[in-house]
């Protein structure tokens, strides 16, 4: 039996991480698919989140419910947690280019419907960078900087 785990960042996008939950919850209920949920409550959580539901739980799908930085912290949870899982994401961030270059459908409840049937399954590459994992984009210097402006932006 496939156990489902979610892992929400209810700040992404904004809050709109915890809006997306109750949509996908809904969903979950009327299918009657076993699945456990943890909210994150700050930044570094959803890599120990995802060991826990992993390696205690016995999660065997770990979903993300966030943007790429919660992407990031959760694929670094299952590389941590020495098990195979598989993973899939609900976009819910303000970006989302993890879910765009993989085709990920941005509407909640049909990307919950992808990760049900693995329609967009397939394997990932990742780039080890100082023990971390790395899935989407790596950047330093420059790219740092103007990310780090504009989440600080009042806009």
């Amino acid at each position: 039996m496939i156990m489902l785990g979610f892992i929400v960042n209810p700040m992404a996008g904004n809050g709109k991480g915890n809006d997306i939950w109750r949509i996908i919850e809904r969903s979950l209920r009327g299918s009657g698919a076993v699945y456990q949920m943890r909210k994150t409550s700050g930044m570094g959580e959803a890599q120990k989140l995802a060991v826990e539901l992993i390696q205690k739980e016995g999660v065997t799908k770990i979903i993300a419910v966030g943007g790429d930085g919660t992407v990031h912290e959760v694929l670094n949870g299952v590389q941590q947690s020495g098990r195979a899982c598989l993973f899939g994401v609900i976009p819910a961030g303000s970006g989302n280019d993890y879910a765009k270059g993989h085709g990920i459908a941005v509407e909640p409840v049909m990307a919950l419907e992808q990760i049900l049937r693995e329609e967009k399954k397939k394997i990932i590459d990742l780039l080890r960078i100082n023990g971390r994992v790395a899935v989407n984009v790596v950047g330093a210097g420059f790219d740092a900087q103007v990310a780090k402006t504009t989440n600080e932006a009042s806009y």
